[in-house]
């Protein structure tokens, strides 16, 4: 297994929704066979019942962040350090979670160790900043101009509200990322 970074959207339910492409090599099996299934089809943590507790915590907490074990089809065990966020919806509950994890240590076949690396996330997050400014510079000018009135201004507030959130999410895996390359 190469170092990477892998990221899932749940329901509420922690059923996956979307994934990144390469989940293809955690999961041992291609990502659209894994929509609708429970997040332990991916994360086939040695203790399961983990992932369940590890849901709630982010749902009471906001989030959770943490390592845990997950062995794959081939047999191949792996560390993966991750975080948990809730999203929240526009109706003030949680609509889902975000899991993004890294590969922290995989025992292979020869017992080699991959070590993560922080770098490559700070990297993808910067480039999602840039899509994410110019969503919300363009909200802000269209919410300028006069005609803005009525649903078009209170959908163009929320769109602005989402992002400001979305980049707050973005600041939070920034940091993270930043403390994975300090250890």
């Amino acid at each position: 297994m190469v170092s990477s970074w892998y990221v899932l959207i749940l329901n509420r339910e922690g059923l996956v929704t979307l994934t990144s492409p390469n989940v293809e090599q955690l999961a041992g099996c291609a990502p659209s066979e894994l929509y609708g299934r429970p997040v332990t089809a991916v994360l086939a943590d040695r203790s399961a019942f983990e992932i369940p507790r590890i849901l709630e915590s982010a749902r009471l907490r906001g989030r959770w962040e943490g390592e845990i074990v997950h062995r794959s089809r081939n047999g191949d065990e792996a560390r993966l350090r991750g975080m948990v966020i809730s999203v929240i919806g526009a109706d003030k509950q949680i609509a889902g979670f975000s899991v993004i994890t890294t590969l922290k240590e995989s025992k292979e076949a020869g017992g080699e160790s991959v070590l993560e690396d922080g770098a490559r996330l700070r990297t993808l997050l910067h480039e999602l900043n840039n899509p994410l400014a110019a969503v919300m510079g363009f909200s802000q000018l269209v919410m300028m101009d006069k005609s803005c009135e009525g649903a078009l201004r209170s959908y163009m507030e929320k769109l602005f509200a989402e992002v400001l959130r979305m980049t707050e999410i973005v600041e939070e895996l920034r940091s993270y990322a930043i403390s994975l390359q300090q250890k």
